[in-house]
């Protein structure tokens, strides 16, 4: 019997660095200049769902990617997963490494986390790149009830490896050997001895984005932005509940925030790093030249 540690591979040299309350967390940091690029992976997800777009930037950026507490080779348990718990968490990581200027780059979750990091380190994180964010689209009340009983952890536990694969396909517009290897590496994670653990941190952390929405205090992060979303999104928006299109909740995402720059994806799902991932490495390369003439930088 294997932990989800000694289950995952990863084509890149992972450290750990201790934090107390929590263990281990495992992270990549590789390449190395002035300005560092800071990956936080999406719900379920871990680090590895950056291997298409790290070896783009590591020429000429320092390069940090984090697997969440809960997540991929980190430590797991029963954490909070509030998004203020993973903000603060990789708030202390990027301390330890002593990074004092950094931009954020999120997918799905780890786009909400990046929003409350930039909030709270708003002279510390000098832009953010946003790839499908969760927290634009908004949910009432009885909405958000709904969906945490969708998510609680007996059924999230539960869940047959067809329905597991099932929901990973839905990231996808097409399966691509790329996105075959995440799907297949969820699916190998379900003989984890500590595999209770992460289906925990799931239903936690999905109840954690809905209790702490970001849309209202948006116009607040003056940081320069740039957001991807795939004109195939199955996930963003839920249109059982809020049966608008996913370029609406961009816009509409977008508008509220004052330095912001949006890319629709022909033929993209809900996984842009992956499926788009030349394109949007080209304009986020581009994207990162103009805003070094940005004042924060």
């Amino acid at each position: 019997m294997f932990t989800i540690r000694e289950l995952l591979f990863y084509p890149f040299e992972v450290s750990y660095i201790p934090l107390p309350d929590i263990g281990d967390i495992a992270y990549i940091d590789i390449g190395s200049s002035r300005q560092t690029l800071v990956f936080l992976h999406g719900l379920g997800s871990n680090l590895k769902a950056w291997q298409c777009n790290l070896p783009a930037f590591v020429k000429d950026y320092r390069c940090i990617a984090i697997d969440l507490p809960g997540f991929g080779k980190s430590a797991k348990g029963k954490f909070p997963c509030t998004m203020t718990f993973f903000a603060e968490t990789v708030c202390r990581l990027l301390e330890i490494l002593d990074i004092q200027h950094y931009v954020i780059i999120g997918h799905s979750m780890g786009g909400q986390i990046a929003m409350h990091i930039a909030r709270r380190q708003p002279q510390q994180c000098k832009a953010m790149a946003l790839f499908a964010p969760a927290g634009f689209e908004t949910f009432t009340k009885e909405a958000s009830e709904l969906i945490k009983k969708w998510f609680n952890p007996q059924d999230v536990l539960a869940a047959s490896p067809q329905t597991v694969r099932a929901n990973m396909e839905r990231n996808f517009s097409a399966v691509s050997p790329q996105a075959q290897e995440l799907i297949d590496d969820r699916l190998l994670i379900m003989q984890g001895t500590d595999y209770e653990y992460f289906t925990y941190c799931v239903s936690a952390s999905a109840s954690g984005m809905l209790d702490e929405p970001v849309f209202e205090w948006l116009p607040d992060l003056m940081q320069p932005t740039l957001v991807f979303y795939g004109e195939y999104d199955q996930y963003i928006p839920n249109r059982y509940l809020n049966p608008v299109t996913t370029e609406e909740i961009a816009y509409t995402g977008v508008s509220r925030l004052p330095h912001a720059t949006l890319h629709m994806l022909p033929a993209c799902g809900h996984f842009p790093p992956l499926e788009a991932a030349d394109l949007c490495n080209e304009l986020l390369r581009e994207w990162m030249m103009e805003i070094t003439n940005f004042p924060a930088f």
